[in-house]
């Protein structure tokens, strides 16, 4: 179930956070208010599991990013889910525009500690076995 969602620089939101409290959560506002938008940002975490990123990359728009005057275009979204066995797994990820977009950070942490690092295209897993971070 997610618990909580938080979105940076996507369409009109700017460092927005989102408790989901309940199972079955209505988000409900006045034409304009950014319903679509929470949907569409929870849409791109979800293809991000699914599909890879560079295919899910190549349909963004310019229009996704709300500061287009930044030099910088980037888009943080961050998902709290807990799982049924009650561990919660946080997933931290930072889409950033240089030429292409692509991946410029991701982070999962599972019982609070970090269980998967990336910066642009070098991934580390954390081995349970030996502590170590494997790449």
């Amino acid at each position: 179930m997610i618990q909580r969602f938080y979105v940076d620089n996507f369409k009109p939101f700017r460092r927005f956070e989102l408790h989901f409290p309940t199972p079955f959560t209505v988000i409900a506002g006045a034409n304009g208010t950014g319903k679509s938008s929470i949907c569409e940002a929870l849409d791109l975490m979800m293809r991000l599991t699914l599909e890879r990123p560079e295919a899910v990359m190549k349909d963004l728009g310019e229009n996704l990013v709300r500061n287009k005057w930044a030099k910088s275009s980037y888009i943080r979204l961050e998902v709290d889910v807990k799982l049924q066995d009650r561990t919660c797994i946080t997933w931290k990820i930072a889409i950033a525009k240089k030429r292409y977009w692509g991946i410029a950070s991701e982070t999962v942490t599972a019982g609070g500690q970090d269980v998967l690092r990336r910066k642009w295209r070098r991934i580390e897993v954390l081995n349970a076995e030996t502590g170590a971070w494997d790449k």
